[in-house]
């Protein structure tokens, strides 16, 4: 979870000890609670009119459970828990104590299946479609949902090279050509290759191509999921 404050240069003095105590603060509970946030990083954006705008991630302990596939199988309760846990420690430290303003509050988008899903990827050194997604989150962050959905779908035009690859398939540089090419060998039935193509075209229709109104937060977090959901099913695609 990421947020953005301005924090006086007077109050910037206490800073010091987030930056350099937090962990070993949390060091002793982590193992104990999953909910606890055990990470806290800081990074000052930019100085203005004598204040500091700085960028706060904080991390639960579950995430890094999952990351590691020592455990993965938490409840969607148990995540919105965490993620209030870690709402609640950011907010008293910066509003309560240093009286900061917020700038933006974080919007939570991964579910534990997709913090799972990532860690795949990651194993499959497949970084750029890694890339491609966070930078798909943080442009909804950032309200820039033209932007999400565009990343959305670059990063199904990886996922989907990738596939082919694998199959020993070349591509073809064009998404519905890879796409008959997947059909045409049964390695996706023709609803399959329908929907996937219907999910480009609209994500293409609402990205840097748009045509018609602007695509709004809803809109964006749709693609962003249904481009994971995608995703997930080529990786077990190619497990069959």
């Amino acid at each position: 979870m990421k947020f953005y404050f301005e924090v006086s240069k007077r109050r910037s003095r206490f800073l010091k000890w987030l930056y350099d105590d937090f962990g070993e603060y949390v060091e002793g509970l982590k193992n104990k609670r999953s909910d606890i946030p055990m990470t806290l990083h800081l990074r000052n954006e930019k100085e203005i009119e004598g204040s500091f705008i700085v960028d706060v991630e904080c991390l639960p302990t579950m995430y890094y459970k999952m990351q590691q596939h020592v455990q993965t199988d938490y409840t969607e309760q148990e995540v919105e828990g965490a993620a209030r846990e870690c709402s609640a420690l950011v907010e008293d430290l910066f509003v309560g104590v240093l009286k900061a303003e917020t700038i933006q509050k974080p919007s939570t988008l991964m579910t534990p299946k997709e913090t799972e899903l990532k860690s795949r990827l990651r194993s499959l050194g497949l970084m750029d479609t890694i890339d491609c997604l966070d930078s798909s989150e943080e442009n909804i962050k950032q309200n820039d949902f033209e932007g999400s959905i565009t990343s959305s779908r670059t990063a199904l035009e990886k996922m989907t090279k990738y596939f082919l690859n694998q199959l020993g398939l070349e591509e073809t540089y064009r998404f519905k050509s890879d796409l008959d090419r997947l059909s045409s060998k049964g390695y996706i039935s023709q609803d399959t290759q329908e929907l996937l193509q219907k999910i480009y075209e609209y994500q293409s229709l609402s990205g840097v191509h748009r045509i018609g109104s602007k695509p709004n937060q809803y809109e964006a977090e749709l693609f962003y999921h249904m481009t994971m959901s995608c995703i997930e099913y080529m990786l077990k695609r190619l497990s069959y």
